[in-house]
């Protein structure tokens, strides 16, 4: 295996970590809000924003490193060739 090959799994690995430690970040505040929310007696559910907007961004970034197919060569030629062809 060269150096490149093992920086970049090595890249896809602290990433894959990265992203584990703020789920458990992300599980930890928001129990930690829900239980304030209980303590303070209910009423307006207010820890939905953190949850919905930190959720979101978590999401987005779970997209990112795991759901996304990465750009190959082939796709890139065939964006040129369908750009090559609209301009002709």
């Amino acid at each position: 295996m060269t150096a490149d090959r093992r920086e970049v799994a090595s890249a896809r690995l602290r990433a894959r970590r990265n992203f584990a430690n703020q789920v458990v970040a992300y599980l930890g505040v928001n129990v930690a809000l829900l239980v304030v929310w209980l303590l303070g007696g209910g009423g307006f559910y207010w820890p939905v924003f953190v949850m919905l907007g930190w959720g979101a961004a978590l999401a987005a970034q779970a997209w990112s490193r795991f759901g996304a197919t990465p750009i190959t060569e082939g796709d890139v030629e065939r964006e040129v060739d369908e750009d090559t062809r609209h301009v002709a």
